[in-house]
């Protein structure tokens, strides 16, 4: 879980990259198309209006070519954790889970995690309103380039929780269930062998009472 929070940054960006490239050869081959019309831009790139399938599908990819790596690296630290299953497995069975972890984790994000990241805009928001900040305002809030909050004692810090806590907030609750899943599949699979210890795979060959290794009972 630190292992992914430290890389949520340089994913986040990943993502959006990905995602702007996306949309770009979609509207290359001509499966989208430019009209009267805009869905919004993605790194100063204007982006056509498209359905919520293509969208998902397109977040998807984005999900996984932006925030897999940091999947895999997480997932492989626990997969290297679960010591004393059969060497031979280890590898397919770990392919196979990361393949499983990842791809809910990419799923979960294409489904969800932009409905998560603006209620944690709008929760960041009202907690600033709560601190004293000030907003412009002209009939709904309008937002600066730095923020919603244009003056108060924590406007600089609500503004960057707003510009920064949503999406990266939402990217770690998306990534708990997928690691949840690895979990589970690398437990079930990367189980030791018999005669070596369930908890760090030492050999137990002639061993009676604890395991030299780790102490643990068997």
């Amino acid at each position: 879980m630190l292992l992914f929070a430290a890389l949520l940054w340089p994913s986040w960006w990943a993502y959006l990259y990905t995602l702007r490239e996306t949309f770009h050869g979609l509207e290359a081959v001509g499966i989208i198309s430019r009209g009267p019309n805009l869905w919004g831009q993605v790194l100063g790139r204007n982006i056509p209006s498209h359905g919520p399938l293509i969208g998902s599908a397109a977040r998807f990819i984005a999900a996984l070519a932006g925030y897999g790596p940091a999947c895999c690296a997480a997932f492989w630290l626990f997969a290297r954790a679960r010591r004393g299953g059969d060497p031979a497995a280890f590898v397919p069975v770990s392919v196979r889970t990361f393949a499983a972890g990842v791809g809910m984790y990419a799923l979960l994000h294409s489904l969800g995690a932009d409905w998560l990241a603006g209620l944690l805009r709008e929760a960041i928001m009202s907690l600033g309103i709560r601190a004293g900040c000030e907003y412009t305002s002209v009939g709904v809030i309008v937002f600066g380039r730095i923020g919603p909050f244009t003056a108060g004692p924590f406007a600089g810090v609500f503004n960057w929780l707003w510009r920064n806590g949503g999406w990266n907030g939402a990217m770690l609750a998306v990534f708990v269930p997928a690691l949840a899943l690895f979990a589970f599949t690398a437990r079930r699979s990367l189980r030791p062998l018999p005669g070596r210890c369930q908890r760090c795979g030492y050999d137990l060959t002639g061993v009676r009472g604890h395991c030299p290794e780790c102490g643990t009972d068997h």
